[in-house]
Order: C-alpha cells, then structure tokens, then sequence
C-alpha cells in the first residue's frame, strides 16, 4: 500500500492545480443488478456530462468489485471524466484484490484519469475498521 501512499502524494498537487471536481458516486452494478460492461459506464458518464452543469469526475465505491476499474477507466477517458477511486481495506484480502486492481489499471492506462485515490473511508465510517488498521494498511 506504500505505493497508494506515493500515487496520492504525487498527484494531488497536480489535481489541485487543475481546479474543482464536480460529479456523482456510482455504484458498479446496472439496473438489472448485473454488472456494469464498458459500454453501461461509457452511457453512464456521457449522461453525465451531457447534463451541461459541469460535471467532470465519478467517485467509484471499489476496484476489483465487477471489475469496476477494468471496465470504468476506459469509459472514463473516453469521455474525459476523472475517477474518485474508493478503496475498500475492510481485511487484508479484500484490500489486496482493491490494489491489485488499482495497479493494474494504472499499468494499462496510466494516471490521467485519476481525481483522487480514497482508502478505507467506507470502512471507517461503517466502523468496519479502527483507524489503526486502516493505517496498517496503507503503509504496508
């Protein structure tokens, strides 16, 4: 997680400079609750931005659940919106398959599309997760 540490660090003062975010959290499942393909996250976020009102970013809720980055990202640079990635670090398991995923999204596509990486806000609002482990988890 040292990694999510130094990605966080190197791309905040860039995104702080590039001003304001303004968007919605969506979850990774249709409305059939199946999951999302590239093509349902492509029409999401084109709805989106055809609204006009300014909307330039997505907060995702996970990684690895239904593939949400594998499937989000490329959607998301294809229409310019930037990605709020959530993190989940409920277990170690769990917060292993939400950084393989983040990492393998960032090997295929770089950075760009990235607003900002959350780790474990979830988690400690629902008190799945003292604050100390939280911690473990993103500098292990």
């Amino acid at each position: 997680m040292k990694f999510l540490t130094l990605a966080a660090a190197l791309l905040l003062p860039a995104q702080a400079l590039a001003g304001q975010y303004k968007g919605f959290s969506l979850g990774a499942n249709n409305a059939k609750g199946g999951c999302k393909t590239t093509a349902d996250w492509k029409a999401d976020f084109q709805a989106i931005k055809g609204w006009g009102k300014g909307f330039n970013a997505v907060h995702t809720y996970a990684t690895s659940d239904c593939n949400t980055l594998a499937n989000a990202v490329p959607a998301a640079k294809a229409t310019g919106l930037k990605v709020l990635v959530g993190v989940w670090a409920t277990d170690d398991a769990r917060c292993g398959a939400e950084e393989a995923a983040l990492l393998k999204a960032i090997k295929a596509h770089g950075t760009s599309w990235i607003a900002a990486i959350s780790v474990g806000s979830e988690d400690l609002y629902r008190k799945d997760i003292t604050p100390q482990k939280l911690a473990t988890q993103i500098y292990d």
